[in-house]
């Protein structure tokens, strides 16, 4: 199957999220009714986690009307003790790095994979949010100025601890539209639950409940291609996944290595009984949602991309996108910048 074969399959599932834009909303904002958590760490969790709600509330009321045409639709959950904390950075006019203090890098990270009948990723997307269980009534929506500053304006971080990758290696961040795509907020009462686009300033951004999200995201309209490895923020998202596999690994909770090993552990797509890994209760813990379409019509392709994941090693496999909107995105970028100095 060619590329454009695939991006076609691809936007005919996007086409199917579109047609039931109304199913989807009410039933992700639905998912939520059973959380009464008083913390975003244990509400985050328990969406994660808890059976009858969030992610499981979606595998068994949503995932099959998207189901269909030779796709099948599957939601996970995982909950990891610690987060990645970082200094999130600007430059100075003179090109040095001004830092901040330290923070969370993101308490949720919402993936899609698109997925051949190989488990080959042929399509992802990551959006990061910084969730809150109320938004704030001050001048900004977050009143964490370190959180609002990471999201809203700085160029990049460094990483303060080496969870992820070696302490004080620096990250660039994305720019313009491509941030409100990557980086947003979240926030879990009242119901229903919201999310909001940066940046956090009260008159800025774009507000939508879970569920108008949901269909966003699902839709290809939300979150920020992270195909490449190579990429801004392709090269965040695929070191924090690694991250995640190597962990669940080392704590035995996957019989394989590497994000195929997560991949291989949730499926059969078709079945939902395995659909978390919950390293348990935690003051500090990092919550990732997987939303998995595999798509049996494509193919095993003859010859494979293969690249490795830092620890431990198993062949992953990518392909790097051919749509026009990854072409688009780092325009949309200038686009912004300069929207911006016109107005200054």
């Amino acid at each position: 199957m060619t590329p454009k074969q695939i991006t076609q399959r691809i936007t005919q599932f996007e086409r199917v999220v579109k047609a039931s834009a109304s199913k989807i909303s009410a039933i992700g904002n639905k998912s939520w009714e059973p959380i009464d958590e008083t913390t975003e760490t244990t509400t985050i969790r328990a969406f994660l986690t808890k059976k009858g709600a969030g992610v499981d509330y979606l595998n068994r009321n949503l995932a099959k009307h998207l189901s269909k045409d030779g796709r099948v639709v599957k939601f996970a959950g995982l909950f990891l003790h610690g987060t990645p904390m970082v200094k999130g950075w600007t430059k100075t006019i003179a090109g040095k790095k001004k830092h901040n203090r330290a923070c969370e890098l993101s308490d949720l990270m919402t993936i899609f994979l698109y997925l051949d009948r190989n488990k080959t990723i042929k399509r992802m997307r990551c959006v990061m949010f910084q969730a809150k269980m109320q938004a704030s009534k001050g001048a900004h929506v977050v009143e964490d100025k370190e959180q609002r500053k990471l999201y809203d304006e700085c160029d990049g971080f460094d990483y303060v601890n080496a969870t992820v990758a070696t302490k004080g290696d620096s990250r660039s961040l994305p720019k313009g539209h491509s941030r409100k795509k990557a980086m947003q907020f979240m926030f879990v009462e009242p119901r229903p639950v919201v999310t909001r686009t940066s940046p956090s300033a009260k008159d800025k951004g774009q507000t939508f409940d879970f569920g108008d999200h949901l269909v966003q995201f699902l839709g290809g309209k939300s979150g920020l291609k992270s195909d490449k490895k190579n990429s801004v923020w392709g090269k965040i998202v695929w070191e924090l996944m690694e991250k995640m596999a190597s962990q669940v690994y080392s704590d035995k909770k996957i019989r394989g290595p590497g994000v195929q090993g997560v991949l291989d552990h949730f499926n059969s797509f078709e079945s939902h009984d395995t659909w978390t890994i919950d390293e348990g209760q935690s003051e500090n813990g990092l919550g990732v949602q997987l939303m998995i379409v595999w798509d049996g019509e494509i193919p095993e392709e003859q010859t494979q991309v293969q690249t490795k994941p830092k620890v431990p090693v198993m062949n992953i496999h990518t392909q790097e996108p051919t749509t026009l909107d990854e072409e688009l995105e780092p325009i949309e970028s200038e686009l912004d910048a300069f929207v911006v100095r016109v107005q200054a």
